[in-house]
């Protein structure tokens, strides 16, 4: 497992408890596929993107899981509430939310109650009740424990690629590495800074032939210090890339 899996695991892992999920899941979803944990990246597919067919992790053996029940009121098209009065079908006034996390979290934020179109039970309901209803509306303060659920089985799963990954155990990328890793970064852009000056000024000397012949050591020509500046200048400037330093960094780890 190279370095940037290993840095986006332990960064989900400080702000697990604390940043919104919506934040959360997309780094997770970038660690699983990086660590090729498919269990991961496919339960992170649905959580972000909602368990709608339209979804391409929502296969057929895949249902809503239960923690994203919430209580509400069926309402049918006149707002006409059914009224359940057997505690063996309390069920009825119960949903499994579908949507995507960031959906879920704008939910939680609203004040009043939501209503969602749902035909999922309508036939069942029909069938057995006699009531046609298609809205399902519930409290915003329901979806938080839904999203602390979810949070539950993020942090569940965290545990788990631990166990499977044992080096992510072993090494630890703390605030402390990370600021090494920049201060050494700092120093190989001011290497490839040098790079881009000297090559600069070795361009400059091939362009005043009456001072070149001079300078240049004996046995070199015109082509191979064109090659070298340029070759220079190359180095040099890529080097001020950080994504350049951390992909060779990755290999040299």
């Amino acid at each position: 497992m190279n370095r940037q899996a290993k840095y986006l695991f332990h960064d989900i892992s400080r702000s697990a408890y604390t940043s919104p999920l919506s934040e959360l899941l997309p780094k997770l979803l970038a660690f699983a596929r990086r660590a090729e944990y498919q269990e991961l990246e496919t339960w992170v597919r649905l959580e972000l993107d909602g368990y709608y067919s339209t979804n391409s992790a929502m296969t057929e053996d895949v249902v809503v899981p239960e923690y994203r029940t919430v209580p509400g009121i069926r309402t049918d098209e006149w707002h006409r509430r059914l009224l359940i009065q057997d505690p063996r079908l309390q069920f009825v006034s119960e949903d499994r939310l579908r949507q995507g996390i960031a959906e879920l979290e704008r939910f939680s934020s609203l004040d009043d109650h939501i209503t969602v179109q749902d035909v999922s039970k309508a036939d069942i309901i029909k069938e057995t009740l006699g009531a046609e209803v298609t809205r399902f509306s519930f409290h915003p303060t329901s979806v938080d424990g839904v999203l602390s659920s979810i949070r539950g089985r993020m942090i569940d799963w965290l545990v788990e690629a631990e166990r499977r990954y044992p080096e992510l155990e072993l090494e630890y990328p703390s605030p402390v590495d990370l600021k090494n890793g920049n201060r050494r970064f700092r120093k190989v852009r001011v290497l490839g800074i040098s790079l881009l000056a000297v090559s600069l000024i070795a361009l400059l000397l091939m362009g005043i032939d009456l001072y070149l012949a001079p300078i240049l050591p004996a046995g070199i020509e015109d082509p191979v210090l064109l090659a070298l500046a340029a070759l220079g200048l190359a180095v040099g400037g890529l080097l001020q890339f950080k994504k350049v330093y951390d992909f060779f960094d990755n290999i040299v780890s």
